[in-house]
């Protein structure tokens, strides 16, 4: 019996190393697994990392463009309200020199007429010729007026030509 005994304590030895040679091969086979599982955990914290870093230059970029459009915004509401002001003006500039020339025209016929009868209305005359002077005086103001105005209208014209033309960098020279 005692040889029955020691073939089993041999074989109960023999599974015990067998089992921890299994066990030793299990845990390198599942440390060599679990290095590779970290080393592609690194590698995706890296890339995310990298990933993370361009999301935020993107959002950077994008805060960016949105202030400049925000700015572009308001110098073209800005242009756009000069450009509706300056219609306006020339409207009604257009209008007063339009009546001016009416007036004009009311005041040449007023002069023929006077003139014929000069002879007769003498002193009428004279009196008619200086309120005639005065309102000569007043058109020429007005036309002066006009001048101006236009002149200044072609500036602000040319001014808003050369701001569309001209490349944001380059308006300071407008």
């Amino acid at each position: 019996m005692s040889a029955i005994q020691r073939n089993a304590n041999l074989f109960l030895f023999f599974l015990l190393v067998v089992s921890a040679v299994l066990l030793v091969g299990a845990a390198v086979y599942y440390q060599i697994d679990l290095d590779g599982i970290n080393k592609d955990l690194s590698q995706k914290r890296a890339e995310f990392s990298v990933l993370n870093q361009s999301l935020h230059e993107k959002q950077a970029a994008l805060v960016a463009v949105e202030d400049e459009l925000g700015l572009k915004r308001q110098r073209e509401e800005a242009i756009t309200a000069q450009y509706a002001e300056i219609r306006d003006v020339k409207e009604t500039l257009e209008n007063a020199k339009a009546r001016l020339e009416t007036e004009k025209r009311s005041l040449q016929d007023q002069v023929k007429s006077l003139t014929k009868v000069r002879d007769e209305l003498q002193r009428d005359v004279d009196s008619a010729t200086l309120e005639l002077k005065t309102m000569q005086e007043e058109l020429d103001e007005a036309n002066k007026e006009i001048r101006v105005l236009n002149a200044q209208i072609a500036d602000y014209i040319k001014q808003k030509n050369c701001l569309k033309s001209k490349p944001d960098a380059e308006e300071g020279s407008c």
